[in-house]
């Protein structure tokens, strides 16, 4: 079977193309389980931030809104008590 020097290389070739493929397979495996992890914690990250804009953001500007109405108003009734 193994006769010359180039049969070595070839079988050394074959079992370092044998061994980076299966390197390659469970590479791409980890791959595949860390970017499934990725895609979990993005969902629950946006999830989160759902949750914080429905809960203070959306509050706070109905708040200044109100807050800007009211100076509105307090300045009309200043402008009345200045006239009075």
């Amino acid at each position: 079977m193994i006769t010359t020097a180039v049969d070595i290389l070839y079988l050394a070739l074959a079992i370092s193309s044998i061994l980076i493929a299966i390197f390659l397979c469970v590479a791409l495996i980890f791959l595949t389980l860390i970017l499934k992890d990725v895609s979990e914690v993005t969902k629950k990250a946006r999830e989160v931030s759902d949750k914080i804009n429905r809960l203070i953001i959306e509050p706070t500007k109905i708040i200044n809104e109100i807050r800007k109405k009211f100076k509105m108003v307090q300045k009309i009734v200043e402008e009345k008590r200045k006239k009075s």
